[in-house]
């Protein structure tokens, strides 16, 4: 009986959870209730379960020892959430209607099919953004100057919940004008949008988590904790792979996918080559960050 359970904990703990979150975004809206506070309320729920399961079923039981990070992610995620999202929402918008503006009131209806069932204006959505924001991540590994904000995301020596929370701002205004941004100037519905930002959510809160869960087949369709641990390797021929947010799609058409048949576990995780960047502290990481000159 132990055994059943966790088989169906390994396997179908992440599919519940990301019909559960898109239930409750449905739900939500007939309701006329406001995104942010749907996202905020699933995040409060998902995000606990996700550190009381670490603690309970652990991938790496090391991964659990707090190496003095908490509190720089924690400090991290109130920037992101209290200061650069706002900001971002509110600026995006108004680019837009400057932007598409000379075009015409139905510019952005003429280029996305609204009319489509939402189920299909969602994979639409999905496939889209992930594209932009496929090589927002893989430029950051490629250009020294945008690697020098993104290094602040590779920084953390071990994978748990709360690493996804630590993200430079400069960084996570890229990932929104090459994912949310396109899809703002075709138009895209609202409802759409938000059940993307709803998955993109529960997605990265997965792939950083400190849990041992199984995806077979679809650990080459989405961006799971399974796969996406690779990417934090400090060896250069793992850690420049996996760079898709919800989906792993892109990687595997353009060959930066990696998920070996064998299974394993990188050796060794954080950052190659850089002995002076500061292991934790939230201003001293955002000030060393305009200076890092090497990659993951």
């Amino acid at each position: 009986m132990i055994g059943l359970i966790r088989t169906i904990y390994r396997y179908g703990f992440f599919p519940m959870a990301v019909v559960a979150t898109i239930a409750w975004m449905l739900w939500g809206d007939g309701r006329a209730i406001s995104a942010p506070v749907l996202l905020m309320t699933a995040a409060a729920v998902l995000l606990p379960a996700l550190l009381l399961l670490e603690r309970l079923l652990p991938y790496e039981q090391d991964w659990n020892r707090a190496r003095g990070d908490v509190g720089t992610d924690l400090f991290s995620g109130v920037i992101l959430a209290g200061i650069a999202d706002p900001l971002l929402k509110a600026l995006g918008p108004a680019l837009v209607i400057a932007l598409t503006a000379p075009l015409g009131e139905a510019y952005g209806s003429a280029w996305f099919p609204s009319h489509w069932p939402l189920p299909a204006q969602l994979v639409l959505v999905v496939v889209l953004a992930e594209f932009g924001r496929y090589w927002a991540h893989r430029f950051s590994h490629r250009f020294r100057w945008l690697w020098s904000l993104h290094a602040m995301h590779h920084s953390p020596e071990r994978l748990y919940a709360l690493n996804n929370l630590r993200f430079h701002p400069f960084n996570h205004a890229l990932n929104y004008a090459f994912g949310i941004l396109p899809l703002l100037l075709l138009g895209a519905t609202v409802q759409a949008t938000v059940l993307y930002a709803a998955l993109g959510q529960t997605f990265t809160l997965f792939q950083h988590a400190n849990l041992d869960l199984r995806y077979g087949w679809l650990n080459y369709v989405f961006s799971t904790n399974e796969a996406h641990r690779w990417h934090h390797s400090t060896h250069l021929d793992e850690g420049e792979r996996n760079f898709g947010s919800v989906l792993l799609v892109w990687d595997v058409l353009f060959g930066t996918h990696l998920m070996p048949p064998s299974g394993g576990r990188p050796k060794q995780l954080g950052l190659s080559g850089t002995p002076d960047y500061p292991g934790n502290g939230y201003l001293r990481q955002f000030t060393a960050s305009l200076g890092v000159r090497c990659c993951a």
